[in-house]
């Protein structure tokens, strides 16, 4: 099976139609599945985390211009669960792509990763690419905290920073200062050195994936002496970095991550990891030029919980 990255897979699904689709799926009701519906997930759940409390039917219903959007009772009425099928969509919560009872991030990106399976060489319906994905194991809804060995505590919350602009219909250049991370520090947070671990995912106008030559980790530094800032002058490819950051017990800090040597980009999921036991995830959004740069793109900033949302 071939699988897509999240961002090399939005920019053709957004303005391209879809394949045929069932209320499953199909968020927004047009008898297809694709990039939209994900757009939709992805909307909603933004809203529904800063105050909306309607349901994703009245949501979609309302985004359609009144139009009444697919429910799960149509879903139940239209599909049936087969018993060894894991990933069925009857009986499930509408919009509840993972099946996990919520509604959150994930569910858009395996309605994104499933559309571009289908736009390569994949013909099968979205329960059967969830349940050959969930045994398989490939299609993850959201990247596990990375390179942490067992019992290891110290990257144990994340939390995504997700761009996409394709109103002038090309790539954006843009360097330094890319995004900016607040967070609180705590209190009764040891004296340590705290990574800040970064996972960027690329892509450009033409939804080709671009992976970074170098990413290079940040360093919070809590109650100890001064930190050097991170050297990247030696870099001449494509680098997505942290900053070093040097704090105490209680302080309040803007914590950036920085690109360099970047030839264009349209679009950007860059997911960072940190430990919360020491530190507090309070917002984040765009910095530097790229935040002078973008006017009419999207950006949304959330976590793998649901728990957290711009």
């Amino acid at each position: 099976m071939i699988h897509g990255k999240l961002i090399a897979s939005v920019l053709p699904l957004m303005v391209s139609a879809g394949i045929t689709g069932d209320p499953f799926g199909d968020i927004n009701s047009d008898s297809m599945i694709d990039g939209r519906d994900a757009s939709l997930l992805l909307t909603y759940y933004t809203a529904s985390s800063t105050g909306y409390s309607g349901s994703l039917e009245q949501f979609a219903d309302e985004a359609n211009g009144g139009e009444k959007a697919a429910s799960a009772s149509d879903a139940a009425d239209t599909k049936k669960a087969a018993s060894d099928t894991a990933g069925s969509g009857a009986g499930r919560l509408f919009g509840d792509i993972s099946g996990d009872g919520i509604i959150d991030g994930r569910d858009a990106t395996l309605l994104l990763t499933y559309y571009t399976a289908t736009s390569t060489s994949y013909s099968g319906t979205l329960e059967q690419y969830l349940y050959e994905a969930a045994h398989e194991g490939a299609a993850s809804p959201g990247p596990e905290n990375p390179d942490q060995g067992e019992g290891d505590v110290s990257l144990n919350d994340s939390r995504y920073f997700f761009w996409l602009d394709l109103s002038k219909d090309k790539n954006f250049v843009f360097n330094d200062q890319f995004i900016k991370v607040t967070f609180k520090i705590k209190e009764d947070a040891p004296d340590n050195d705290y990574t800040i671990k970064l996972k960027p995912d690329l892509s450009d106008i033409g939804g080709v994936s671009i992976s970074p030559d170098k990413v290079i980790d940040g360093t919070v530094r809590v109650g100890g002496e001064s930190i050097d800032p991170a050297d990247v002058s030696a870099e001449e490819g494509l680098t997505v970095y942290g900053d070093n950051v040097a704090c105490k017990q209680g302080d309040t800090i803007d914590y950036y991550i920085n690109i360099k040597n970047n030839d264009g980009l349209a679009a950007a999921l860059v997911w960072f990891y940190f430990d919360s036991n020491a530190m507090e995830f309070e917002f984040a959004e765009e910095a530097g030029e790229f935040a002078d740069m973008i006017t009419d793109g999207t950006v949304k900033v959330g976590a793998r919980s649901g728990k957290s949302q711009k």
